[in-house]
């Protein structure tokens, strides 16, 4: 489990940090990361400490593929992702891999609700390497909460 980062511990901070990248990358893109990353080395290193820190609990701790059946608008949206205009996609669960994929190819998909026109949306398997590699990106100030308050 990762813990909070003490200011005054920053070798301790910096190999916390190194895990907590380690569990956000299949769901953060490049340029986003990089922007974290040169954070941590900037005088606003311990938000950018307790930011990747607080991403990677909320992803270790998020439920795998079929653990939020049958919560219909009770799941709870652990991520959001946003693009230009309105579009949106809320995650609710993490695909748990498959046999043979690579640390690459892990994180290939999540489930959740898509709304990349700002509608109504529809719920289903979303691809994340999609997502970020049309541009989307991870909302770093989202607060978890149940899907029926994240559609409002």
């Amino acid at each position: 489990m990762i813990t909070a980062v003490e200011p005054n511990a920053l070798g301790t901070a910096r190999m916390t940090a190194q895990r907590a990248t380690e569990a956000v990358r299949g769901f953060i893109g490049h340029c986003q990361m990089r922007a974290i990353a040169a954070g941590l080395f900037s005088e606003e290193r311990m938000f950018f400490y307790e930011k990747l820190l607080e991403l990677a609990r909320i992803i270790e701790a998020m439920p795998t593929t079929g653990k939020t059946d049958g919560q219909g608008t009770a799941a709870i949206v652990q991520l959001r992702y946003f693009a230009g205009g309105s579009g949106e996609w809320l995650i609710t669960e993490k695909d748990v891999g498959a046999i043979g994929d690579g640390p690459e190819d892990f994180q290939s998909q999540a489930f959740g609700l898509a709304c990349p026109f700002g509608d109504a949306g529809e719920l289903g398997y979303i691809s994340i390497r999609e997502l970020i590699n049309a541009g989307a990106q991870l909302d770093l100030h989202w607060t978890p909460k149940p899907l029926a308050e994240a559609k409002r």
